[in-house]
């Protein structure tokens, strides 16, 4: 039941339930391992939602990293459930020579939302694999809406790897893509 609001912190871990993060800037990333989170107006370099369920990011600023600006993954040993990420903008990634970055990497999920989100890679570069990426692992991705986004640059605008009841509408593709 905690609430963070109007703070600048170095790195945040969220393992506890029905957690609220508003206006806060980390220098870093957030990790999400709790359920009941909402991250709203936060300014980060990523978030990355690990095994946890019902969580909200919305009206974040997330750019300047090297990895992943949003990772969500079923990796240990539960599902990932009922996400959702509406009007964020992602930006400016910085991903090593060797890296494959993606602005949102899913790799297990049942039930996400992706709406109304600024997806900006810039200038292409080979390191940029895709806007959005489901990726068919840790038990897969099912009941994923991807809808009303702008995304710009990046190899591919949307890539999607077999998944189950996916629906993509009313998406805008420009920039840099390759």
């Amino acid at each position: 039941g905690a609430v963070l609001k109007n703070a600048n912190v170095s790195d945040l871990t969220i393992s506890g339930s029905n957690v609220t993060v508003q206006n806060v800037r980390v220098s870093g990333g957030i990790l999400v391992q709790g359920s009941n989170v909402t991250i709203d107006h936060v300014t980060a370099q990523n978030v990355s939602i690990s095994s946890a369920s019902h969580v909200t990011v919305r009206y974040s600023d997330l750019g300047g990293g090297t990895e992943d600006a949003i990772h969500v993954t079923s990796d240990r040993g539960s599902m990932v459930r009922d996400v959702e990420l509406r009007s964020n903008y992602l930006h400016d990634p910085r991903p090593s020579s060797d890296a494959h970055y993606d602005g949102t990497q899913v790799r297990g999920v049942d039930g996400l939302t992706i709406a109304c989100s600024v997806y900006d890679g810039g200038p292409y570069r080979s390191q940029l694999n895709a806007a959005i990426y489901l990726e068919d692992a840790n038990g897969g991705n099912s009941n994923v809406t991807i809808e009303r986004n702008w995304l710009l640059g990046y190899g591919f605008p949307i890539f999607i790897d077999p998944s189950s009841n996916t629906t993509v509408t009313g998406n805008r593709l420009g920039g840099d893509i390759h």
